[in-house]
Parts: structure tokens; sequence; C-alpha cells
């Protein structure tokens, strides 16, 4: 049945496209390419991300769509004044006018369509409808936020184990005393990745609130020397003033750093503690990251 459904949906609306091309002379749009016509003029000024959210495309194709429609004079680009970087589209008067034709067109074929069906029928389609458009709305978002997320933040992580890897090997050729244990190496990487995680679902989060790439990079210096020497990388968390002492216990950098040395050198650590730290707070970062991801979109 679904794919009966989504074979006949396709099928009308193919037929619909070319019985309306059959009664215009204008130069023939491709149906991307009217589909976001169609959304600038109903939505005006979207940002290039969020048009192709919208239709379910990637950036660069909906910037190449907005090259061809605007060359022809049917879609006008500007810069988005709160970020020069970002473009916003905007439909010409010609473009109104065209599409305004073409729904008056659609409008009516479909009247005279569903009007020439049993009552029945007629009935049956009233009927379907809610469904139909709980259907649509489905399909808006295939991908959970925080699948995104966290696909993302435990992709960094993989590239984070591989990065340690080195290290770990420079560290051992220079003479350091490390363990070859394989089940405290394995929890050497469940620990680089959970923190790479964590930080770097706080960058994504980060962006979400400041929006622009300078100040994400601004902010992300300013935190960074803060959130090491605020942790026990450098120095015994005993030896700290107890206003630092009590940053670094709320830190999950000192968790991380507890962690490996506990793993990697046998120093005495908080293990079932610094696991359950670190996955805490990952869990906060993809929660936080997924929440501000759609306002990065935007």
């Amino acid at each position: 049945m679904r794919t009966i459904v989504a074979t006949l949906l396709a099928r009308i609306q193919r037929r619909v496209r070319r019985r309306l091309r059959q009664t215009t002379d204008e130069p023939r749009l491709r149906g991307a390419q009217a589909e976001l016509l169609i959304l600038v003029r109903d939505n005006p000024g979207p940002r290039i991300s969020e048009a192709a959210e919208e239709l379910c495309l990637a950036g660069n194709s909906v910037s190449t769509l907005a090259n061809q429609l605007a060359a022809p004079g049917l879609l006008h680009r500007e810069s988005d004044p709160a970020d020069r970087r970002a473009t916003l589209l905007h439909a010409t008067p010609q473009a109104l006018e065209r599409t305004e034709a073409w729904r008056r067109r659609r409008r009516a074929l479909m009247n005279d369509t569903v009007a020439a069906l049993p009552p029945e029928d007629r009935a049956a389609l009233d009927a379907a409808l809610p469904a139909l458009r709980r259907v649509a709305d489905g399909l808006r978002t295939p991908t959970p936020r925080a699948a995104l997320v966290t696909g993302k933040a435990f992709a960094v992580g993989v590239k984070a184990v591989l990065q340690a890897a080195v290290v770990v090997l420079i560290a051992a050729a220079l003479g350091v005393a490390l363990t070859w244990n394989p089940l405290r190496l394995l929890g050497v990487a469940a620990v680089v990745v959970l923190g790479s995680a964590f930080f770097s679902c706080l960058s994504t989060a980060i962006a979400g609130i400041v929006l622009t790439r300078d100040r994400l990079m601004g902010i992300g210096q300013a935190i960074t020397m803060p959130l090491f020497f605020g942790s026990n990388a450098l120095h015994p968390v005993d030896l700290m003033p107890g206003w630092l002492q009590a940053v670094s216990r709320a830190n999950p950098l000192s968790y991380q750093v507890d962690a490996l040395r506990g793993l990697l050198i046998g120093t005495p650590s908080h293990l079932p503690l610094d696991f359950a730290v670190l996955v805490l707070a990952a869990l906060a970062g993809i929660g936080a990251a997924s929440a501000l991801l759609g306002r990065l979109a935007r």
C-alpha cells in the first residue's frame, strides 16, 4: 500500500505538470526550480540553508537552483544584513506573476478533475486529506536532529582516537611507561570518544547561540585555556585554591584526564565516576546542540 500511494502521488504530480505546460508558452521550469520559486513566493527572504532544509536538498543544490532562476530574472539574491556571508532569496515581480498564473491554472485543473469524480470518490479524498498532511509533515525532517548531532560528535571522537593513538606511540618511543593491556586501551578509546563528543557538541551549541563564525572562534579561544588550566591536567586538585578546586570538579576535562592517567600509566583514579561524568556530559552536550541546531540552520 505504501508503495502504491507514493507511486500514485508522483504520477499525479507529473501529469499535472505536463498538462499545465501544454497551456503556456513560457520557458519550462524544472520541478526543483518551480518548488524553490513557490517556496520563496510563500515565504519571502529565506536563507539558502532554510530553503535547503524545507525542500530536503543540499545547500549547494539550492544555490545552483537560485543561480538558474536569477538568470532569467525570476529570483533576486541579496546579502543578509545580520550576516553578510548568508544570502536571502526574493521572488521578483515577474516570478510572482508567473507563479500566480501557474497556481490559478493548477487550481482550475484540479477542481475540474475532482468535480468529474463520483461523489463517493470526492468524499474519500476529503477523508484522506488529514492523513496525507501527516505523511507530508513526517517527510519534512527524515533524520532527527539528535541523530545528526550524535553522528557528527562521535565522528569527531573517532578522529580524536586516531590522534591519540599517534600520541601514545610517540610517548612509547620516548620511553614513557604505558600499559598495553587491550582492555585498558579500549577504555582509553572510549574516554577519548566521550570527551571529544562533549567538546564537539559544546562548539555546536555555542555556534547555535552566536550564529557567526567570527564570534564562535573568539568564544572558543576564550574558553579553551580556562578549561585547560581549570582542570587537573597541569596541577593536582589538592594544590589548587578552593574556588579553583570547585571549577575543576565541575570541568569534564578533569574527569577525562583522570581516567586517561589511570588507564594508561596506572595512577590512582576514579574510573566509575570518570566514565559516569563523561557519559552525562556527552548526553547533555548532544541535547543542547540538538536544541540549538535548528537556530544554527536558520
